[in-house]
């Protein structure tokens, strides 16, 4: 019995070597046919697809970018030219972000690309971002700058009214606008530089800032608009006139800005959005200063009428009686 077990292992044994024997030799008769340059050709295609293997996930589990961090990436570069393709991205993925259409509109004002800014501003206008009032202040400010001199705003509601009374309806375009907020990137102080006007090397733009810039550029007219923060434009109470929602500055006659007044539009309108009501407190020193005029000149008609309308925007601005006290 066992010799029977033993001649059975023996026999499966040594039937199956021959045919592991020549399984071996024939690979390694294959091996001895193959050229060295289809064994490194295989070896490369493997590599190959394991690289592509590897970029495929990764592509697959890489974070998703969404507008907000396109729009980080180009203001932590201080709204640099060079990252506008960041904006461009955000731009495209909300089209419908305030802040993000506005600033696309402004890259293409400040580069000189207005073509390209007029559907963004028309789209701001068609979402209400910029409503009908907005739209009259902004055209009562252009008003107010002389002959080709510059407007600096500050913000979006003033800065992009403005801007869509320029570019859609070619209101006063001789006017150059200016940002506070676009004062701050390199590029644009750049191309200010580079079209002959000073500017001041200090990096922050603040009060000094500004005085400088007006003081250094004195052949231009400037208006500043009431938008700037009053800690901004108090320094200049000897050196400016205070035309309606604008200090203008330079050589500008006390004619120019008086004739202004039949001309202005927001503060005749029976009824404005509540943002606006808060605005319109920006008209009142010129209001008064035109008051003044007025009286001296025996111009009792002219007298009332600024006293209506120093009246309707004591009572948008909640501020009647304290108006009333100053009016006697």
């Amino acid at each position: 019995m066992i010799q029977t077990v033993f001649y059975s292992i023996f026999v499966v044994v040594f039937t199956l070597f021959p045919i592991v024997g020549r399984t071996q030799q024939e690979e390694k008769s294959r091996l001895q046919n193959t050229s060295v340059e289809e064994v490194e050709k295989k070896e490369r295609d493997k590599g190959q697809d394991r690289y592509k293997a590897k970029m495929e996930d990764a592509y697959l589990n890489q974070p998703v970018r969404n507008a907000e961090n396109y729009w980080v990436e180009y203001t932590s570069s201080a709204r640099s030219d060079q990252k506008v393709n960041a904006l461009q991205q955000a731009y495209k993925l909300a089209p419908d972000d305030r802040r993000i259409a506005g600033e696309m509109a402004g890259y293409y004002i400040r580069t000189q690309q207005k073509n390209a800014a007029a559907p963004i501003l028309s789209s701001l206008v068609e979402q209400n971002f910029l409503t009908g009032d907005q739209l009259l202040y902004g055209q009562d400010i252009l008003k107010a700058v002389p002959l080709d001199g510059i407007l600096i705003c500050n913000g979006f509601d003033d800065t992009y009214a403005v801007m869509q009374q320029q570019v859609n309806h070619q209101f006063r375009t001789d006017v150059k606008v200016m940002s506070l907020d676009w004062l701050l990137i390199p590029d644009y102080r750049k191309s200010l530089e580079g079209a002959g006007y000073f500017v001041p090397e200090s990096k922050s733009v603040d009060a000094l800032f500004l005085s400088e810039f007006v003081n250094r550029n004195p052949e231009y007219n400037i208006g500043i608009s009431l938008s700037v923060p009053v800690q901004y434009t108090r320094q200049f109470k000897e050196k400016v006139i205070s035309g309606p929602v604008v200090l203008v500055t330079g050589g500008v006659s006390h004619s120019f800005v008086m004739e202004l007044f039949d001309n202005l539009e927001l503060i005749r309108e029976k009824e404005v959005d509540e943002k606006t009501k808060r605005w319109s407190a920006n008209y009142l020193p010129y209001l008064f200063a035109y008051r003044k005029r007025a009286q001296q000149e025996g111009k009792t008609d002219k007298v009332k009428e600024v006293e209506q309308l120093i009246r309707k925007i004591s009572t948008w601005i909640d501020e009647a009686q304290r108006i009333e006290e100053l009016l006697k």
